[in-house]
């Protein structure tokens, strides 16, 4: 299977609540207004390789390129819906892709996509929902 990452949050801070652009000068990440950015934590998924920041207190708890979890299961599409309301979804403007339910083996996760029918034609997943909070 090939990955493609997803392009154009290369330099966004993906957190729960909030999500921001930074920029790297004279060894500093800053934010708009050129504040230092605090507790930046640079993420790399040993799934699929993809790298993103995060923020220490309020890290995502997902794998933006891949949807990996890597601590959170979910055994059914209710509380997985309940989480997707809680994240802050704002990367996704920057993006030409959205996340969607899906279940594979009695377990629900997320994954990205152009749209809902590809995944469903992949046959690979036993269900694939659209996900309330970010479509």
């Amino acid at each position: 299977m090939r990955l493609e990452l997803i392009r154009g949050i290369e330099l966004t801070v993906l957190g729960k609540t909030q999500s921001f652009d930074i920029m790297y000068m004279a060894g500093e990440y800053t934010r708009a207004g050129g504040v230092k950015v605090e507790n930046l934590m640079d993420m790399h998924c040993y799934v699929c390789s993809g790298a993103y920041y995060t923020l220490e207190e309020e890290a995502l708890e997902f794998c933006p390129h891949c949807g990996h979890f890597d601590r959170t299961q979910f055994t059914n599409f209710e509380d997985l819906a309940d989480w997707s309301k809680k994240q802050n979804w704002d990367f996704l403007k920057k993006i030409s892709q959205r996340y969607f339910a899906v279940a594979k083996d009695g377990r629900w996760m997320i994954k990205p996509a152009d749209g809902i029918n590809g995944l469903v034609r992949s046959r690979r997943y036993d269900d694939v929902r659209q996900l309330p909070s970010n479509t």
